[in-house]
């Protein structure tokens, strides 16, 4: 019997430990991952400004991870939104959504055209328009 410890016996220990910090209370939100219930920590967020170099545009998270504003090349804002609340979306397992995904990605509905897609620590996703900063709701687990 060898020593070392196998990678799916790394892979069990870390859903023991996932599983224990839920059942602590340490968990804020659940999320469904192959049927294993994990937690979205607030502090998932890796950047707070993301710039896009085609159309040189500035993309902003406030600190608060609410409020997304948009700037052209010359510092002019072209847009700001706070998508969950501006799109009245309903509540959903907790009061106040924070983003804790932030990224730019190419639109899944029209190609070559880059979206500003939002997860939020509830599970809700969407996207937002580059150009308007309109949001686009894609769902909730």
């Amino acid at each position: 019997m060898s020593s070392e410890i196998s990678n799916d016996m790394k892979k069990g220990m870390i859903v023991i430990f996932l599983l224990t910090l839920i059942d602590f209370g340490l968990a804020q939100v659940d999320s469904s991952i192959r049927g294993i219930k994990v937690f979205i920590p607030d502090t998932v967020v890796k950047t707070h400004v993301l710039i896009d170099s085609v159309p040189h545009f500035k993309f902003i998270l406030d600190s608060s991870a609410t409020v997304i504003s948009a700037f052209d090349e010359n510092g002019k804002k072209l847009w700001q939104t706070d998508p969950w609340k501006d799109s009245k979306l309903q509540r959903y397992r907790v009061d106040r959504p924070k983003v804790v995904e932030f990224y730019i990605a190419n639109d899944p509905y029209v190609k070559f055209h880059n979206v500003i897609m939002i997860v939020y620590n509830s599970s809700q996703t969407g996207y937002l328009d580059e150009k308007t900063g309109r949001f686009h709701f894609a769902g909730q687990d």
